[in-house]
């Protein structure tokens, strides 16, 4: 509307003398590409700090009763009732910034999942409307680490693929078919690896503007008249394209990348109507986080700031409030709808998100492979020259993995009962069985807490008091030295504890005051050598197991530790094992490692510990052996699944802004 009366006004002023015309043309553009006035300092410059305080305004103010979100809900128009778009763009917002949608947040009683799980209903009939809302519900129930495949009854894979016209490449949409619901139904088929049809990429490729100054977008909307080039439906089709697999070099995504540039404003974001739209730049930015464009630096290098100075991370910053939401006219004090979009963006993360729940089932379809087809065993490490490691150790391993996620729409997945485990009619709990005595009777204590495990998990009718023909028990308590020892250093000492606190059996308190006193300096060492973050992420596992307090030490040490990259280090670089296991002993201790204050930013990217696991996973699902990266690593595999389908709380704690970080970006 705003552009037909800017029209209008254009033809009354025909009268105007084009020099003078041309004068103030020259004079705006000059403004607009060299003398880009640098924006005022946001209220949290820092990323995390700003993902902090979106998150918590979130939770704490627009969060419903009932869990879910409205989603124009906002201070003038009130946060009530909860509907399905806000709830999914809530589940995606959360998670993207390192927060778990399906904890309960503290003081509240329902989450993001609790409300998806009594409104399934509600989910379908957002995903009826067209193919692109059916995308979206797909890519908010992944987000949630729930199975879009099987979520009460719905298949909503299905009802995005059911939409689709092979002849036309389109999915359907009962009001208007756009370039933007076709891309929100690529992006979300893409969450779940689906893969994408050819005429689906081409219908998008078509329907590109092409010449002129509109060259490279693609049309919104002709709901308001004739449909015009929209930075949002371009900046969304080129997330779709390169989900797809188009690379980032062809023409279509360099054509409407440039579009994007020349749209550019002064103030490093984009407009919509005429004024500045926290929205689009969202999207805008999130298209060029998706190809490794930088949208962060404040250079006069770099292409996308204006002026040098102003990107399109510091626009979108700047329209932040101090109290963490981003606001509107309409809602001065907080608004619903630019939240949601802004903090996916502020955390550098482009859609298709990679979810927690969906990397594990890809990893547990990669730990299939290894299985061994004679004795239904599974290797503990992967063979680079020194063996596989012992059976019964991979297998027990493998067995937790297994038990720790759920894909109703494959329950046999996660069933290490079921036949899809089962090789040459042996179970995993049966090749655990004819393989533990042997392994048991090579070492001490740990080896035992190590097959009481997989024993617990198994979901079998084998108990820990009955099992390779013995008492697992009294074979852990024969171990028990009287300084508190299960016969083992600190490499085993956490494996036993474990073992005994999966069965239910009391962990000796002598036990538990060796490992508190094997401590020194805040940290755990054998034969002079510090342990790794691996084996103390497993002590703070048994620790918290047994009841010991908090490990302050312990946990700011790990902090101490963290790799600029946002892992953790083995014994040669930054390793998916010790970065797991480090990752699984902070949730013992009531930390949430995914949020922004576990995190760093990477070249404008927040990057938690768990980010930087699931990025290591290979295209097949794989997690690779580090030195020889053409072997699947059994040991890495257990371990990433098992930390991928962890519960990652809301710390009681509250957070204090702002905080303080020892990196730089």
């Amino acid at each position: 509307m705003m552009k037909r009366i800017s029209a209008l006004f254009g033809a009354i002023a025909l009268g105007i003398a084009l020099t003078i015309a041309m004068v103030f043309v020259l004079l705006a553009l000059q403004v607009t590409e060299t003398s880009a006035a640098p924006l005022a300092q946001p209220p949290f410059p820092d990323q995390r700090d700003s993902l902090e305080a979106a998150v918590g305004w979130l939770m704490s103010t627009a969060q419903n009763a009932d869990g879910g979100f409205k989603q124009f809900g906002g201070s003038a128009a009130g946060y009530g009732p909860s509907d399905a778009k806000g709830t999914i763009m809530a589940s995606l917002a959360l998670y993207s910034a390192g927060f778990d949608p399906g904890t309960v947040y503290v003081g509240k009683t329902e989450s993001v999942v609790d409300w998806m799980d009594g409104n399934p209903d509600a989910l379908a009939a957002q995903a009826a409307q067209s193919g692109g809302a059916a995308g979206e519900v797909v890519m908010g129930l992944v987000a949630a680490c729930q199975d879009p495949r099987d979520f009460h009854g719905y298949n909503f894979v299905i009802s995005t693929t059911s939409r689709f016209s092979l002849s036309t490449g389109i999915y359907s949409d009962s009001v208007e078919v756009l370039p933007s619901r076709q891309s929100l139904a690529i992006l979300g088929l893409a969450t779940v690896s689906e893969t994408i049809p050819v005429t689906a990429t081409r219908w998008l490729t078509e329907n590109q503007q092409s010449g002129g100054a509109d060259d490279g977008c693609w049309l919104g909307s002709a709901a308001f008249g004739p449909p015009e080039c929209e930075v949002d439906a371009t900046a969304m089709s080129i997330m779709a394209l390169l989900a797809a697999g188009v690379p980032k070099t062809n023409t279509h995504v360099v054509s409407a990348t440039n579009y994007l540039s020349r749209t550019q404003t002064a103030s490093g974001g984009w407009e919509w109507w005429g004024a500045f739209s926290l929205n689009s730049t969202a999207l805008a930015l999130q298209a060029l986080a998706a190809q490794g464009e930088d949208f962060y630096t404040t250079s006069s290098d770099n292409h996308w700031a204006k002026g040098g100075v102003n990107t399109p991370l510091s626009a979108l910053l700047q329209g932040q409030d101090s109290r963490g939401p981003w606001t509107q006219s309409w809602n001065p004090d907080g608004d619903n709808y630019s939240t949601l979009w802004a903090i996916p963006a502020v955390a550098g993360k482009h859609f298709p998100l990679k979810g927690r729940c969906e990397a594990a089932r890809r990893g547990l379809l990669c730990l299939k492979t290894l299985q061994d087809g004679t004795d239904a065993t599974f290797p503990e490490f992967a063979d680079t020259g020194f063996g596989s490691g012992e059976k019964a150790s991979g297998t027990s391993r493998a067995i937790e993995a297994i038990s720790m996620c759920s894909f109703p729409s494959n329950p046999q997945l996660t069933d290490p009962q079921s036949a899809y485990w089962t090789e040459n009619s042996i179970k995993p709990i049966e090749a655990l069985d004819n393989a533990a005595a042997a392994y048991i009777a090579g070492g001490k204590g740990g080896r035992v807490g190590k097959v009481m495990r997989g024993v617990v998990r198994s979901n079998s009718t084998y108990t820990v008091t009955n099992f390779a023909s013995g008492n697992l028990v009294i074979s852990m308590t024969n171990h028990l030295q009287s300084d508190g020892r299960y016969g083992d250093n600190m490499y085993g000492q956490p494996h036993a504890m474990l073992g005994l606190a999966y069965a239910g059996f009391p962990i000796s308190p002598t036990a538990v005051s060796w490992v508190l006193n094997e401590k020194s300096d805040d940290w755990w060492s054998v034969g002079g050598f510090d342990v790794g973050p691996d084996t103390a992420g497993q002590a703070l596992q048994a620790l918290a197991a047994a009841g010991a307090p908090r490990q302050h030490d312990v946990v700011a040490e790990l902090r101490e530790r963290q790799l600029a990259s946002g892992a953790w280090a083995g014994w040669s670089g930054a390793s998916e094992n010790s970065n797991a296991e480090a990752v699984k002993g902070l949730i013992a201790q009531n930390e949430n490692p995914s949020r922004p204050t576990w995190s760093k930013v990477v070249s404008g990217v927040v990057v938690s510990p768990v980010d930087w696991l699931i990025a290591q996973q290979s295209a097949d699902g794989c997690w690779v052996n580090s030195d020889v990266p053409t072997l699947k690593d059994p040991y890495d595999i257990t371990d990433a699944v098992m930390m991928l389908c962890s519960d990652y709380p809301w710390p009681i704690e509250k957070y204090y802004l702002p905080i303080i970080y020892k990196d730089s970006q």
